[in-house]
Order: structure tokens, then C-alpha cells, then sequence
């Protein structure tokens, strides 16, 4: 089986596949596979391990689904990422999918785990607590791979706030507050 890959031409896709842009499930047009496995009108596709995303195989390639959606409702294959407007990999509806160059996706995240206050944009100054600090909150953010110091402050809200306002003014409609 090869890897993913997006060698299949629109004509061929819809030809093996009906696509519901209202749910973003894929069901099967034909049956398929080895002595009729897949039956027409079936779903298509699996969670692809644990990433979350669904695949689905087709002529023995495995191709991402949301791919496959933009290739259905637009005739072509992305030129960038396509990117789930509300994190839910497996969430395949055409009104979540958009696409997104790799800086936008990476914006469109949420806090990493690592995050202990819990607010994105938002850390505690390791020397708060020792020097009694009054402002003990920094926000900052990353834009175009330069770190961009927004300020102290004296609650984590009003850093998050302060974040959430530079967020919108560099990424707009990808701006992510949690």
C-alpha cells in the first residue's frame, strides 16, 4: 500500500465516492476491494491511527478525507493545508475545512500542554513568587518566527486579554483563544 498521496483527479473521485459537504462523511459510490469487502453506499474511511484524522484507501492509496472533501467541492487538490476551523480532526464538514498555509495552522492550535497557567500567549515569571512581584503574568506572541513581548501583568486574564487583542490584529479569522 503507498502512503498518502493526492494523484487522483476530481472525475475519478466522485466516481468512487459521494461526499456530504453537510456532515463530512464519505460513503461509497461502488462496491469495492477484495471479493466485494467494501459494498456500495457503505462509509468510507477509518480514524488514521492516533492523529485523529480519517483516511480512506482508494486503488490501494490512502488519502486524508479532508483532502479529499476540497478535491470534491473545488475540482482540485489544496496548494496548501487544509486546516479544521474547530480542531476536530475527524470533523470533515465543508463548513469547518479552509485552507491554511503552515504559520495560519499552527495559529489555528490550542494551548501546548506544557502551558501551566492554561491560557494561551500567557506564562508566569519563574522569579514571581521569590521577588513578591506585582505583575507577575508576561504575555507574548510569535509572529513570523520573531517573539513579540506584549507586557506584565497583574492577573493571567488581563495577559490573556492583552494576547487575544495582538492574536486578532496578526491572524484575524485564525486567531485561537484557548
Amino acid at each position: 500500500m503507498r502512503p498518502f498521496r493526492d494523484n487522483l483527479t476530481a472525475d475519478e473521485l466522485t466516481g468512487l465516492l459521494i461526499y456530504d459537504p453537510r456532515t463530512g462523511v464519505f460513503t461509497r459510490r461502488v462496491a469495492r476491494g477484495r471479493h466485494g469487502r467494501h459494498k456500495a453506499g457503505e462509509v468510507a474511511g477509518h480514524l488514521n491511527g492516533s492523529d485523529g484524522y480519517i483516511a480512506i484507501r482508494l486503488n490501494e492509496t490512502l488519502y486524508l478525507a479532508h483532502r479529499l472533501a476540497w478535491l470534491y467541492m473545488t475540482g482540485e487538490w489544496p496548494t496548501l493545508q487544509i486546516d479544521h476551523k474547530n480542531l476536530q480532526r475527524s470533523d470533515n464538514r465543508w463548513e469547518n475545512l479552509r485552507e491554511a498555509s503552515h504559520g495560519e495552522n499552527v495559529v489555528n492550535s490550542p494551548a501546548r500542554k506544557n502551558n501551566t497557567i492554561g491560557l494561551k500567549g500567557v506564562s508566569l515569571l519563574t522569579q514571581a513568587k521569590r521577588w513578591n512581584m506585582t505583575r507577575p503574568y508576561r504575555a507574548r506572541i510569535t509572529v513570523d518566527r520573531k517573539v513579540i513581548e506584549l507586557g506584565r501583568f497583574s492577573t493571567a486574564e488581563e495577559a490573556h486579554a492583552t494576547y487575544m487583542d495582538a492574536s486578532k490584529k496578526y491572524f484575524g479569522e485564525f486567531a485561537r483563544a484557548e
